[in-house]
């Protein structure tokens, strides 16, 4: 009989965007052979309610899975699951603050904690004091802690100790890239920079914009959620009249993604918060060069490679400096450290492995 584990704390799949519905989503194909996998969905993000997906069941809660109601969210998720999964693999500490609760029950929990997620601009004081509350119950009643960035375990172990962490990253789109069908979302001749987030203070959305609406010789293609909250409408009001820059709303069909990073001059990556972030892994792996933010975790998703700024003047500079082949090269020795560090299918073995070595722990242990 197959193990069976829920996965719990994205928005749900298919994937539309975020890297822990994209893990989901991976998980999925990758392991659905080996495991009986569950996946709870957000029913307010999804129109069409499949029961099923790449082999996994899904099961549909009548929440948001983000923001304050990601808390009921998880916690629902988590209570439905427990009774029929043998593990359960936790996208995030927002839910953990129940893990006290569940010591009773013979299955086992899994906690991704998403790089010190209550360390983000984009929380208020009370929100950041309990998902900081919640990270520590994770921590200590979790039976696996993931961690998805070596910087990011040299931090947690300095704050929590060195209990076991599983470090397990994410992987890149190994598939190539069709051109045969032109299309209009895409330019086909005219030279474009790239870049693609949430729109949250973090992940200097505003400096990344102020620069390029300096520089009217570049053109800029950003792709995010314009119209989730305040911010990113104050952000999408100021710079939508920009002729250089042209702010699309955030686009999930992987297809026109992977054409935009591969086509692009070079991809800006603002995330200053976190650990291993996913769009940074897939565009390093398409070969686009990369700028990114000067933080430990993007150094160490990147190996070093690539070009790093820590201000508008600094990323100014740095878009003017590089000649068209030393872009190139950049681009073609961040593709190499995607391919070596940066597997779909390693990442799903690291995560099968856990599943089954938590399972058989518990049983040896009863």
């Amino acid at each position: 009989m197959k193990k069976r584990v829920a996965i719990i704390g994205s928005v749900g799949v298919p994937a539309r965007y975020g890297g822990f519905e994209t893990l989901a989503d991976r998980l999925c194909s990758e392991l659905s052979s080996q495991f009986d996998i569950s996946v709870y969905c957000s029913a307010k993000e999804y129109e069409e309610k499949k029961s099923t997906y790449k082999g996994a069941k899904l099961h549909y809660i009548p929440l948001r899975a983000n923001g304050i109601s990601g808390v009921l969210y998880d916690i629902w998720s988590i209570v439905h699951a427990l009774r029929k999964n043998d593990v359960l693999l936790i996208l995030g500490v927002t839910g953990c603050i129940c893990l006290p609760f569940l010591s009773w029950s013979k299955t086992k929990t899994i906690v991704h904690i998403d790089g010190l997620e209550w360390k983000r601009d984009k929380w208020q004081p009370i929100a950041r004091l309990f998902l900081r509350f919640s990270e520590k119950l994770a921590m200590k009643y979790a039976d696996e802690i993931i961690l998805d960035n070596e910087a990011l375990r040299e931090i947690v172990t300095s704050t929590y100790g060195k209990r076991g962490y599983q470090l397990i990253t994410y992987g890149s789109e190994a598939k190539s890239v069709s051109e045969s069908k032109e299309r209009t979302d895409i330019p086909q001749k005219e030279k474009y920079l790239l870049a693609l987030c949430r729109i949250v203070p973090e992940n200097n959305v505003r400096m990344i914009l102020s620069t390029i609406s300096k520089l009217p010789h570049l053109k800029l293609i950003f792709i995010g959620n314009w119209n989730v909250n305040s911010f990113s409408r104050a952000v999408y009001e100021k710079y939508k009249d920009f002729s250089n820059i042209e702010l699309r709303e955030a686009n999930y069909d992987q297809s026109v993604l992977n054409l935009l990073r591969k086509n692009c001059t070079s991809y800006i990556h603002g995330h200053s918060a976190g650990g291993t972030n996913p769009s940074l892994v897939e565009a390093m792996g398409s070969g686009a060069p990369v700028f990114a933010y000067d933080a430990k975790f993007n150094r160490e998703t990147m190996k070093s490679e690539g070009i790093f700024f820590k201000s508008e003047r600094e990323l100014a500079q740095a878009l003017q400096s590089f000649s068209e082949d030393q872009l190139l090269a950049i681009g073609n020795r961040l593709k190499q450290v995607a391919q070596h560090h940066y597997k779909w299918s390693e990442v799903a073995a690291s995560y099968g492995k856990l599943f089954t070595q938590v399972y058989v722990d518990s049983r040896n242990n009863h």
